[in-house]
């Protein structure tokens, strides 16, 4: 493991800890990689001040902070760099067009991605993908957030009491049916927080 990815693996597991980004962000000053050094920090002073994309009038800071955190996160070596690779990999796949703080994606269920605190934290995908690529994202960005284009199909048991999401665990050998309508977004929304602890997920409009 290279210092960088022990980096990662504590942001990974401790993605409040503002202390350890900062120290990251130090380490890449020193190591050549100024650029994302400087583009955590800048995210990081963004969450502690209002929201600064939303209310008026900003503040000079606002603004100034603003200005780099785009120049930076729309300069493309920089966000093909810092978008992790599960997320742009494959046939097809790539990266669009970088709109600050989130970075569009083609060619797979991944759609967007957005960085807060220098760092991919939400994400926006099919169920699908999100399902069979979770523990890999997880490993590869400290995710807060994700947002699902469609709702996973939830299957019920013969008893009609066990439910779970296709895909997300092994599935008993037998199973009823799946649900549909109402009933299997009810039950994704109760399941998916269960089963992606620490995470919260947006389902789409019904």
């Amino acid at each position: 493991m290279t210092q960088a990815d022990a980096f990662l693996q504590a942001i990974v597991e401790q993605p409040e800890d503002i202390a350890i980004r900062l120290i990251f962000a130090d380490w890449l000053d020193e190591n050549g990689e100024s650029p994302r050094g400087e583009f955590i920090r800048v995210q990081i002073e963004l969450a502690t001040l209002p929201d600064a994309r939303r209310h008026e009038p900003l503040s000079v800071r606002e603004m100034v902070l603003l200005n780099r955190e785009r120049e930076l996160l729309s300069e493309p070596r920089h966000f093909v760099n810092w978008v992790p690779l599960i997320f742009h990999s494959g046939s097809g796949a790539g990266i669009r067009v970088a709109k600050p703080p989130r970075v569009e994606l083609t060619g797979i269920g991944f759609q967007w991605v957005t960085f807060r605190r220098g760092f991919v934290e939400s994400v926006t995908c099919t169920a699908a993908d999100w399902i069979q690529h979770a523990a890999e994202i997880r490993r590869a960005a400290p995710i807060r957030e994700v947002t699902l284009t469609d709702v996973p199909t939830v299957y019920y048991g013969a008893d009609q009491n066990s439910y779970e999401i296709a895909g997300s665990l092994d599935m008993p050998c037998i199973t009823q049916g799946t649900l549909v309508g109402y009933w299997r977004r009810q039950a994704a929304s109760f399941l998916l927080p269960l089963r992606f602890p620490g995470i919260a997920f947006t389902l789409p409009p019904a």
